[in-house]
């Protein structure tokens, strides 16, 4: 297992609040293709968390996994790579 120290991890959990906050919505308005590849990650990124996690958190990071795939899929439901995400979030 690896220990971050807590200035890294408090610089993760920053930039992970970034990336879901409602701001960065508005700032990549304009590249569909950007904000869709940041929800992946952050769907693949949850999706991961639950195969790893104990419950309660594992069902809570597959519905999170899931809505940011959905939220992919409103932007271009025909993203191969969002379909694939939950595909995996399936199984």
């Amino acid at each position: 297992m690896i220990f971050l120290s807590s200035s890294i991890s408090e610089r993760l959990e920053s930039f992970y609040l970034n990336l879901v906050s409602a701001e960065i919505d508005e700032y990549y308005a304009d590249v569909k293709y950007e904000r869709i590849a940041i929800l992946n990650a952050l769907g693949a990124f949850h999706t991961f968390l639950g195969k790893v996690d104990r419950a309660p958190q594992k069902e809570t990071h597959f519905k999170d996994a899931t809505q940011y795939y959905n939220r992919a899929s409103r932007i271009d439901e025909t993203e191969p790579s969002t379909w694939i995400g939950k595909g995996s979030t399936v199984f």
